[in-house]
């Protein structure tokens, strides 16, 4: 009986990882509220009515979704902004042209999960919304430290406000996301990244 419930506990895990997959896929190309809950189930094989038997609710699920996103996405931003054998420049130009090799992977289907549901802040749960803010802070801040790294190093105007900058890059950087798979064309990301590094380091 109890090697019973450990196998059932392990297929439960399995396809809580399977939909979590699922759903970042969905949400990437979809809003929170375009997402139905039946094709996400329907990816995996499970049937529509066992959903809550893996998650106590969309709200949760999505929280998860952002969760596991924000793990992955902020551990690559590291890889490119801590690597010591790159400027913060190289670094900054490096992440960008990774994310740009992702959004032609999918055929400019897929966006950032964070810029999305941004657009539906007015519309999102409470709980969520502010989890969205705090995970795009959380990138900021990411960016600031790095940011500030070259300015020590004499990259940046020493007067910059380097909290300013980080948020800028930012706020560009999720337009132009959302431009380029309007236009699949990596142009309005190309177009961006060479004014901010422009406006940001010294030449």
């Amino acid at each position: 009986m109890r090697k019973t419930k450990v196998l059932r506990d392990i297929d439960r895990a399995a396809i809580r990882e399977e939909l979590l997959k699922s759903g970042v896929a969905a949400l990437t190309e979809k809003g929170f509220a375009s997402v139905g809950l039946d094709e996400i189930m329907r990816s995996v094989g499970v049937p529509k009515g066992s959903f809550y038997y893996y998650f106590e609710s969309k709200e949760y699920f999505v929280t998860r979704i952002l969760q596991r996103y924000n793990e992955r996405f902020s551990g690559g931003l590291d890889f490119y902004l801590k690597d010591e054998n790159l400027s913060a420049r190289q670094g900054i130009i490096a992440f960008m042209e990774k994310a740009k090799k992702n959004i032609i992977k999918y055929d400019y289907k897929r966006g950032c999960l964070v810029g999305n549901l941004s657009q539906e802040l007015n519309t999102l749960p409470g709980a969520l919304s502010m989890q969205v803010r705090e995970v795009l802070l959380g990138w900021q801040k990411q960016l600031q430290t790095c940011l500030e790294k070259a300015q020590k190093a004499g990259e940046i105007e020493k007067g910059a406000d380097c909290q300013q900058l980080a948020s800028s890059f930012w706020s560009g950087w999720e337009g132009s996301v959302l431009r380029t798979r309007l236009e699949h064309s990596t142009t309005p990301l190309d177009d961006f990244g060479r004014f901010y590094l422009a406006s940001v380091f010294h030449k």
